[in-house]
């Protein structure tokens, strides 16, 4: 039941990044548009390997994705990153713009070592 949870979230989160420039959100730049497709293989793998799972629900399975999972998720934050999106002067709290980008380089920081966990995980249980 975890995995249509994960994948009703994930569409649900593919809808809502697929219409934010429709929306207009103000601080959200038209730059979002060079991040987009990388937001969309990250929730589209999740999508498919969480699909895999109803019908796979295998340990090696989760050990062997959640590697391929992780990396594509730090190309979608890296690239996050790198173009930050975002424009927070123009609701009037520019400190966030700095606040933001510090937290995104945490974030890589994070994936990168969940990665090395996966990966480690993989290695010394099979």
């Amino acid at each position: 039941m975890e995995y249509v949870g994960a994948i009703a979230g994930n569409l649900v989160l593919l809808y809502i990044v697929n219409h934010l420039m429709k929306w207009h959100v103000s601080f959200i730049t038209e730059d979002f548009y060079k991040v987009l497709p990388y937001m969309n293989w990250s929730i589209g793998a999740s999508i498919v390997v969480n699909i895999l799972y109803i019908f796979f629900d295998q340990k090696f399975i989760r050990l062997g994705t959640m590697p391929v999972l992780n990396i594509i998720s730090l190309l979608s934050v890296f690239m996050l990153f790198k173009v930050f999106p975002f424009d927070f002067k123009s609701v009037g709290m520019g400190i966030l713009n700095q606040i933001g980008k510090i937290l995104l380089g945490l974030v890589v920081v994070g994936v990168i070592i969940g990665i090395i966990v996966d990966w480690y995980k993989l290695i010394r249980d099979y």
